[in-house]
Order: C-alpha cells, then sequence, then structure tokens
C-alpha cells in the first residue's frame, strides 16, 4: 500500500493500480491480472511492525535531543538515525521478527551516531568527556585540562569554541524519562583550560533503561557562530543498556551448529606438522 501525494489526486483504476480514498488520504495498491489485491506475506507484515518500532525510537531520541538537532543536524538525520537503528534490531534474533524491542538489542551501537554527517566530533574535539556511572545512578562526566591546541582543531575566523551536551534516559518497559540539558560552556581558544566537572548528575536508573548522552561542537566570535558544515559537530558519545544503575554488556544470541549425522563424512585436509 503507498500514499498518493501530488496536486492532482487520482481515484479508481488505472492498469493495475487502484486508487482509493483512506482517512482523508488517496491510498495506492496493486491487483493482479485477475482483478485480486496482492497480499502482503506474513515475514513482509512482520518485517514491516519492527520497522516501525525502529522509527519510534528513532523519533523518541530526535525529539529528546532536538535542541541539538536543530543546532547541528544535516538534512538526512532522520535517514540516517532510522538506519542506526535498523542496525541495533538487526542484533536482535530472528526469532522475534515482529516483536523486536529496543531492550533485546545491541544499544552501545547508538554511540558515535553523527548529527552532522559532514564532520565528525573527534575532527573538531580530540578529548571528549570522560563519564562515570555509580551504582546509586549518579553521573559524572569529566572535561580533560590542558592546551587549547591539543584539545580542540584551530579556527582562525572565530576565536571561542562552544560545547552543548545534553543527557536523555529512558525506561525501555515503559514512558518514564528524564532529560538534562547542560549550558553551554564556551571556551576561549587562545588560554589555557583548566578542566570542568559535572559531579554527581542524580539520574533514574530504577528498571531497565537506556541512558544517551550527545555533545556538540561549533565556533563562536561572541556575537555569531560558525554556520560552516565541516566547522561544527555532535555525535551520542555514550549510549548505555542499564539495568537497576548497572551497564548491561551485549550478549548475541548464539547460533547452535547441527549434529553431523552418522553417515556425514568430513572430507576436509588435515595439515601435516614438521
Amino acid at each position: 500500500m503507498a500514499i498518493q501525494k501530488g496536486i492532482i489526486q487520482l481515484s479508481g483504476k488505472l492498469v493495475d493500480l487502484i486508487f482509493y480514498q483512506r482517512k482523508n488520504k488517496t491510498v495506492v495498491r496493486r491487483v493482479k491480472k485477475d482483478g485480486t489485491l496482492y497480499k502482503r506475506s506474513e515475514g513482509s507484515i512482520q518485517s514491516g511492525k519492527d520497522f516501525g518500532e525502529t522509527s519510534k525510537n528513532a523519533r523518541y531520541i530526535r525529539k529528546a535531543f532536538a535542541p541539538l538537532v536543530e543546532k547541528y543536524a544535516d538534512d538526512d538525520i532522520v535517514n540516517r538515525l532510522n538506519i542506526k537503528l535498523i542496525d541495533v534490531f538487526k542484533t536482535i534474533p530472528i526469532e522475534n521478527r515482529g516483536s523486536k524491542k529496543l531492550v533485546d538489542g545491541d544499544i552501545s551501537l547508538l554511540k558515535g551516531f553523527e548529527f552532522n554527517r559532514h564532520t565528525c566530533l573527534d575532527r573538531l574535539y580530540y578529548s571528549p568527556p570522560m563519564v562515570t556511572i555509580k551504582p546509586d545512578g549518579k553521573l559524572s562526566l569529566r572535561l580533560t585540562e590542558g592546551e587549547m591546541d591539543s584539545l580542540f582543531a584551530k579556527n582562525k575566523k572565530f576565536p571561542n569554541v562552544c560545547l552543548n551536551l545534553m543527557v536523555f534516559g529512558f525506561d525501555l518497559n515503559g514512558d518514564d524519562y528524564e532529560i538534562f540539558r547542560v549550558n553551554e560552556l564556551r571556551l576561549p581558544l587562545d588560554e589555557v583550560f583548566a578542566g570542568g566537572n559535572i559531579t554527581d548528575l542524580q539520574t533514574n536508573q530504577t528498571g531497565e533503561r537506556v541512558l544517551l548522552i550527545a555533545l556538540g561542537v561549533h565556533y563562536s566570535n561572541g556575537s555569531s557562530r560558525s554556520h560552516d558544515r565541516k566547522k561544527y559537530a555532535c555525535q551520542i558519545i555514550n549510549a548505555f543498556h542499564l539495568k537497576d544503575g548497572v551497564i548491561v554488556p551485549f550478549v548475541a544470541a548464539s547460533i547452535e551448529e547441527k549434529p553431523k549425522k552418522d553417515d556425514e563424512e568430513d572430507t576436509g585436509l588435515d595439515w601435516e606438522i614438521g
């Protein structure tokens, strides 16, 4: 089934296509030569459900990081984030097709996702924050101190570099979520940076949750910022699956090898040692 868009709206049958109205939209379906509609296979229906689930999670993440999306994202972020969520869902066993949930996938694959495909964060910021999660759910972040040339890429036109950080945590089995937005940090590029800390940020870690941390970097002269797409970046720098405050490592489902039958012979060659 497809939805027709455009100025000219059709209705009725055209060759092997049928146009009809559904919820104030013109819907298109294809018919066979005998006049019957093509039916989607059960596998196609199940895959469609899983794709809907991936799109829902991608939309959820974009909405939570809306301030960073508005400031740093390129025009293809919707498609790219959907693809990244599809990669996560591909780690879920095929037996779950049609009912896949984010909780069963490798959530750590979201780490490193770039909001701006034209520039990776590590091209501008060489030493991203160190993150510590305590069992009680308290989150600490540490910005490395040092000479600015060793921490950030130079920019002759703009004397300041600006950091924007957000934290998004949500329940994998419910609707609870929390968003923390850290005030922008502006640093002169011609000074030594003494380092910075965010200590004991209390997050809710009850049950199974996702914790995403995103960091954006751009350059500024005080009154305006650089809009050169190669001079700003934003990345999901951490992606954790937590259970009661403890990181849950992803374990891929093992594929059991079928035992050989008695009449099956191993015809492979062996090495001769010596």
